[in-house]
């Protein structure tokens, strides 16, 4: 009998507790480029747009690879592919702390690290997450999911520290570390699927209460092209196309902004690090929420919540006001975790 099972626990949560470990670093450090972009602009001169737009090529080349990440992660499975794509995510940090000129960057970070980022981003996490749970699949999503917010908060201020003491090179090092720390965590404790440990999914054990989904014999690669065809699949990417663009635009640029209106960039860091906790705390409630009203609903209010963060960035900047920044903070934490 499975370890999980003698002990009353559902191995789906130990599932749940590595993918919240792997989110913590990887989106901690994925959400931590403003703060490694002030400094390089500082050290290197190169014009902000061209810099900036560095992360735009690592968010263009993380939707190109997730296209695919789906594909390879049923083939190999999340024992095999996590760990090869922390190799390759750590790979990238690493060349990023060696580059001398903007192309060499865009290449290092924008591809290579934009690739490790999309497969050890959301895409396989919530794939493998809803093997495990279908009853409690929004809660049990939330939670790992919850790990983007609270390596924000926890890796933003200490980004900081490590720039200001070791530089940012150095600190893309440390980052390469800690992704490595990431590949024997995921070859212990990760398991492809409850059937691999002879368990049902949500931890039930009757197997007439719930059953995995199956996978139609028709569900072969290409024969969900027809859903591309409907309004519904093209008003949810409207959606989530307009939340990402939204959403990273302002992690590039909130903390260079927030230091041009007259704030101390050690307050820019932490405002990016509340943020985070409160980015995780909006994905447990509203994935909670979830479970009981519709995701529609949910989405809905949740995005409203960040529509009306933005003005106070606005006037931030006209009244150099902190409670304008923190009141921003607050809404768009808690909006953009649902």
């Amino acid at each position: 009998m499975n370890k999980s099972a003698q002990s009353g626990v559902f191995y789906g949560w130990v599932i749940v507790a590595v993918s919240f470990i792997s989110l913590t670093i990887v989106l901690g450090t994925r959400f931590s480029f403003g703060i490694f972009y002030i400094s390089i602009l500082d050290e290197t001169g190169w014009p902000r747009a061209a810099t900036a737009g560095i992360f735009s090529v690592s968010m263009l080349t993380y939707a190109v690879v997730s296209l695919g990440v789906g594909a390879a992660f049923d083939r190999l499975g999340p024992r095999r592919m996590f760990p090869l794509a922390a190799l390759l995510l750590g790979t990238g940090f690493v060349l990023s702390s060696r580059i001398t000129t903007l192309w060499q960057f865009y290449l290092y970070y924008g591809v290579v690290v934009g690739a490790g980022f999309a497969a050890l981003g959301f895409v396989p996490h919530v794939s493998l997450i809803s093997r495990w749970f279908v009853r409690k699949r929004g809660l049990a999503s939330s939670l790992a999911l919850s790990g983007q917010g609270v390596g924000t908060l926890v890796l933003a201020p200490i980004c900081a520290y490590l720039i200001a003491t070791f530089g940012w090179r150095q600190s893309f090092l440390i980052y390469a570390l800690l992704i490595g720390l990431l590949i024997p965590v995921m070859l212990i404790w990760h398991r492809d699927s409850p059937a691999s440990l002879g368990l049902q999914p949500d931890g039930d054990v009757d197997p007439a209460q719930v059953k995995m989904p199956e996978r139609p014999a028709e569900a072969m690669p290409g024969a969900y092209l027809h859903i591309t065809k409907t309004r519904a699949f093209w008003a949810l990417f409207t959606i989530v196309f307009s939340l990402a663009f939204n959403h990273m635009t302002l992690i590039v640029h909130q903390n260079q902004y927030l230091v041009d209106i007259g704030f101390k960039p050690e307050f820019a860091a932490w405002m990016l690090g509340f943020s985070g906790i409160l980015r995780s705390g909006g994905t447990i409630i509203w994935g909670s929420v979830s479970d009981r009203i519709t995701r529609e609903t949910s989405l809905t209010i949740s995005a409203l919540l960040g529509v009306m963060a933005l003005p106070c960035l606005i006037w931030a900047q006209t009244a150099s006001s902190t409670w304008f920044v923190v009141l921003f903070v607050l809404l768009m934490g808690l909006g953009y975790g649902g």
